[in-house]
């Protein structure tokens, strides 16, 4: 089975996530169940060199640490030869993922564009799991696993793009979502934290200690 929906794959990823969907279909062969891709590639507002590639990939039972390992070496190999691809998400998930989270059911159908396999939500459905639409209801529920959103001041925010050490998003983008975080801040002025007086590694410690799976 090819590659379908390609034409909502922004222009300058297109032949990078292309070239992983051959090599991933080439390696797990009918193990691999679908691929979807999400985020702003496939609305078409990445910056490339910037954005990362944020796709779901589903296979039959559980992945190996090999299988993994061998994902990961791939998605290094497109970064390395793809100057637009800075990170790619290649985790292989297992159908289990969906079929025990309704919330996944509903990203990978109403949130990301199907590039390859099997409409997954459509045979889960078919089994009589359920397939939220989008609602109110929901997005309420979504939002109550927020903690905060931290907003650092303007001046902060391009001092940290211009002080990153692998790239800058630049002042222009860094105005853009600023502003969208002050839009926000007006709206729910409770769910805003201003950490302008402490510096990342006192944001992490105070804000995100224990909400962090992973060192």
């Amino acid at each position: 089975m090819p590659f379908i929906n390609t034409e909502h794959i922004q222009a300058e990823y297109r032949a990078a996530l292309i070239e992983a969907g051959e090599a991933l279909i080439a390696y797990f062969g009918g193990r691999l169940l679908a691929i979807y891709l999400t985020g702003s590639i496939m609305t078409g507002d990445a910056l490339p060199g910037v954005s990362d590639v944020d796709w779901f990939m589903f296979i039959t039972g559980e992945p190996t640490e090999e299988e993994s390992a061998w994902c990961r070496e791939l998605a290094r190999d497109i970064t390395t030869r793809y100057p637009a691809v800075v990170d790619f998400h290649l985790t292989p998930y297992p159908l289990a993922r969906l079929e025990g989270d309704s919330f996944w059911r509903f990203a990978v159908r109403h949130r990301a564009i199907r590039l390859y396999g099997r409409d997954l939500p459509a045979v889960l459905e078919a089994r009589g799991l359920v397939v939220d639409a989008p609602s109110r209801e929901m997005a309420i529920g979504r939002q109550r696993g927020m903690h905060r959103i931290l907003t650092p001041s303007r001046d902060i925010c391009l001092q940290r793009d211009q002080q990153r050490p692998c790239w800058t998003a630049g002042p222009e983008y860094v105005d853009q979502w600023y502003d969208e975080f002050q839009a926000m801040r007006r709206s729910h002025p409770a769910w805003c934290l201003d950490t302008s007086e402490e510096t990342v590694e006192e944001t992490v410690a105070r804000h995100f200690h224990g909400l962090l799976r992973y060192a």
